[in-house]
């Protein structure tokens, strides 16, 4: 993968929660130029202040942001330590609800592949993942959802940011080839 990391450095991928999206870029409603950005985002621990980023074009031909936002829950598990507690939060509900669902049920999912390696990811190292969802674009003067807190808005927030950017470098990118 192609992945840019903010503060790279602080990057572990252990405990914690993690948030997850994807943008289809300018280009997101043209499946044939569609290119799909992923952001990550790490918040600092008691903060609402991004400790950590990162951002990557989806690889593969299925350029769809439903597979996006699966893709960063797989990219986490791919990343995560052994035994990790992680807490993966997803402004897709279609992932949260899949995920919840558990393995069986996401074999008949179209990113079907994608589940079976995530699932797979977290039985080899054990790790302990809950996904939860919330609503996406919160800004701090919305009143909140029950479980969603202002730490969720900024983290989603970010995350949002860097899927942006990287679709925005993906579409640039496929232009350029094209050309």
């Amino acid at each position: 993968l192609n992945t840019t990391y903010i503060n790279y450095e602080q990057a572990v991928f252990g405990d914690g929660t993690y948030y997850g999206d994807a943008s289809g870029g300018m280009y997101s409603e043209y499946p044939t130029i569609r290119r799909v950005g992923v952001g990550i985002a790490f918040l600092k621990p008691n903060l609402n202040q991004l400790l950590w980023g990162a951002k990557f074009p989806l690889p593969g031909k299925i350029q769809t942001v439903p597979r996006g936002e699966l893709y960063a829950l797989y990219f986490v598990t791919m990343c995560a330590s052994e035994g990790a507690q992680i807490e993966f939060v997803t402004d897709n509900l279609k992932t949260c609800e899949s995920f919840n669902k558990g393995y069986q049920h996401t074999l008949n999912s179209a990113n079907a592949d994608l589940y079976r390696l995530t699932f797979g990811n977290i039985q080899m190292k054990h790790l302990i993942v809950t996904v939860r969802w919330m609503q996406s674009h919160l800004t701090e003067d919305d009143e909140l959802p029950a479980g969603v807190t202002r730490r969720d808005v900024e983290g989603n927030k970010y995350a949002d940011e860097q899927a942006g950017k990287a679709a925005s470098r993906a579409s640039s990118s496929k232009q350029q080839q094209a050309a």
